[in-house]
């Protein structure tokens, strides 16, 4: 319920407001008989907020050392937690200046959600954290055309990020080619 109510705030955009009840859901479900894949999960998605209230450095950590210990354990359930904790981490390092690490990690992530299908938001979530980090690649017009086929999905999906949407946007907008009058597009 703390991890369900952090991410409720957080897709409100109210950060600050909901790490305090991650951070309640980390410490509640750490212990002896803890589920160690929904731990990891629950770390991944509290990097986000630690990441987007400014404590990048913190977030980086915790985002790698979740998504190591779910690539250690033989059995990552489904592995749906390590894709997800794969996504945070491509997100996280792009937004740091390591797209290429980013991309390879989003590339992992969107090899296991193909199974639900490219239709699928998750799929498109990871799609476009490999479009950011082609982008920021210098990779500009893949990333483009990878982003405007997975952002619309993406944006619409009530689980979407707003803060990554508004980043997405950004990046795409500084991208965008500028056209002196009588000049032709390149």
């Amino acid at each position: 319920v703390a991890r369900n109510l952090g991410l409720v705030l957080a897709l409100q955009q109210r950060y600050r407001e909901a790490l305090p009840w991650m951070d309640r859901a980390v410490s509640s479900r750490a212990g002896p008989d803890s589920n160690e894949i929904a731990l990891e999960g629950i770390r991944a998605q509290r990097a986000w907020v630690v990441f987007v209230v400014g404590r990048r450095a913190e977030a980086l950590d915790a985002a790698s050392r979740a998504v190591s210990a779910l690539e250690g354990m033989k059995d990552p359930s489904d592995g749906h937690v390590l894709a997800y904790s794969r996504i945070v981490l491509a997100r996280i390092l792009s937004e740091t200046g390591r797209p290429d690490a980013a991309e390879a990690a989003a590339r992992a992530a969107m090899a296991w959600f193909e199974r639900w299908g490219r239709g699928h938001p998750q799929f498109a979530n990871t799609e476009c954290e490999v479009g950011r980090a082609l982008m920021l690649q210098g990779r500009t017009a893949e990333g483009r055309a990878t982003l405007a086929s997975c952002l619309p999905t993406y944006r619409a999906w009530g689980h979407s990020d707003p803060h990554s949407v508004q980043s997405l946007d950004r990046l795409l907008t500084e991208a965008a080619p500028t056209h002196r009058r009588g000049q032709k597009p390149r």
